[in-house]
């Protein structure tokens, strides 16, 4: 998949998510404090505050960088080394790694940056259809070996992915990912949000 798919996909799927979250969290606290009024008190206060912190602490700038990340470390690995272009980026291993570093520095710190990695890596992973390629996906479960180019077929593999692009329904979620890209961006101009998004990473 091409990176305007992964970013545009990946940020509009989050910014769903938030929004669905942020919704339900304010059910919850309405029903809580309804029942603390009632003389019952609740004791989902502490929990609902403490997700309702995590949602406000969503780094979107951190998103979109994890959206690529698997690509940003493959690809030059892939290119120098002569491996396949998915290795350890494209691993569930480096995912669950960023994603326990995160819920460690988010209880110690209240900071969400890994986490928000962690998800955009999560998600280039489901996009790329990694499922379908489960030596790497699961590795070292299958061996600790990616694979290597033959050096004298690497014109061939170079060939196969160039004829990729040629595809046209490869440019689908492109075009997918660019409308939400440009949807999110009318937005936040339309809301005067942009500058915010850019110095905090913040949508809302």
């Amino acid at each position: 998949m091409l990176p305007l798919a992964h970013m545009g996909i990946t940020i509009g799927v989050a910014w769903g998510l938030q929004k669905a979250a942020v919704t339900a969290v304010g059910h919850v606290h309405e029903a809580a404090m309804e029942s603390e009024r009632d003389g019952n008190p609740s004791g989902s206060m502490p929990m609902v505050s403490h997700i309702s912190s995590m949602l406000r602490r969503i780094d979107y700038r951190l998103i979109l960088l994890g959206s690529m990340l698997p690509d940003l470390i493959d690809k030059p690995l892939g290119f120098w080394f002569l491996e396949n272009g998915r290795t350890f980026g494209h691993t569930l291993m480096f995912t669950v790694l960023l994603a326990a570093g995160g819920f460690i520095i988010h209880n110690r710190r209240r900071s969400s940056g890994l986490l928000c990695l962690s998800f955009g890596t999560l998600m280039h992973l489901i996009l790329d259809s990694m499922w379908l390629n489960l030596s790497t996906v699961l590795w070292p479960l299958y061996g600790w070996s990616f694979g290597r180019f033959d050096i004298e077929n690497v014109g061939y593999y170079l060939r196969q992915w160039l004829m990729a692009y040629t595809i046209p329904s490869s440019y689908v979620p492109e075009i997918i990912g660019g409308l939400v890209l440009a949807t999110l961006f009318l937005y936040l101009i339309r809301h005067g949000t942009l500058g915010n998004v850019v110095r905090s990473g913040r949508l809302e």
